[in-house]
């Protein structure tokens, strides 16, 4: 399945990974660069290197080890100048810490969360909050080169995140995927109505956000049905 396919990718990555290292030592290393992490689909190969903070182990550890209960899905990637603050996660800002930077989708989901809810904005963009308990926001690509947007895609991105999606829609029950703008709702068009609450609407993109976007609910539509099937509430 394609969780256990994930985390036999991450173990072959660290031994080839500790190999490295020993033949290092010893002098024996025909390169200074560590393993890249290999991931095969559909014969294809993509690359994801180690990065500022390891940005290819949080990748696979945030598929392997997440309890997940909620699903977004998004076309876009990060393209900001920090690759440090790269985690392939939908919606991060440049700067987790800076208020400033949040970028305008952001913006916009939080103001539809402080008028559904009622809840303060949060003072910066950091959603490691969301991810803790358990939010998976997911682009079809999870990585990208600098300030070159697509550079990454069809090289295999969109295969691994399609098998992710689709692991968790047909070994789980009653999660919940909320799918903006066409190419998010194509991608998760396969899941099971019946067995999982799919919500969609416009991308909350500046250029769409007013056409749809805005007074969707989906924040208090997805704890609805989480609190209902005896799930806890995701703390937005």
């Amino acid at each position: 399945m394609a969780d256990n396919y994930l985390e036999n990718q991450y173990e072959q990555y660290r031994a080839r990974k500790a190999a490295w290292e020993k033949a290092k030592k010893s002098g024996k290393a025909q390169t200074l660069h560590k393993p890249t992490l290999p991931l095969k689909k559909g014969g294809k190969k993509v690359f994801v290197t180690g990065g500022a903070g390891g940005i290819g182990k949080a990748i696979v550890e945030a598929f392997c080890k997440l309890n997940y209960q909620v699903a977004f899905c998004d076309k876009n990637e990060l393209e900001g100048q920090q690759t440090a603050q790269a985690t392939g996660a939908q919606f991060y800002p440049v700067d987790l810490n800076s208020k400033e930077a949040l970028e305008l989708c952001l913006q916009n989901i939080f103001k539809e969360i402080h008028d559904d809810l009622g809840t303060p904005i949060p003072p910066t963009g950091n959603l490691t909050r969301w991810a803790e308990q358990g939010v998976l926001l997911l682009n079809a690509t999870l990585t990208v080169r600098a300030h070159q947007a697509g550079s990454h895609q069809r090289q295999g991105w969109e295969e691994f995140t399609d098998a992710a999606i689709r692991a968790l829609a047909e070994n789980r029950e009653h999660l919940v995927f909320i799918l903006w703008g066409a190419y998010a709702q194509k991608k998760g068009a396969f899941i099971d109505r019946n067995k999982h609450l799919v919500l969609t609407s416009v991308h909350p993109s500046p250029l769409s956000a007013y056409h749809g976007f805005f007074g969707n609910k989906h924040f208090s539509r997805a704890n609805e049905y989480l609190i209902q099937h005896g799930e806890e509430p995701i703390k937005w």
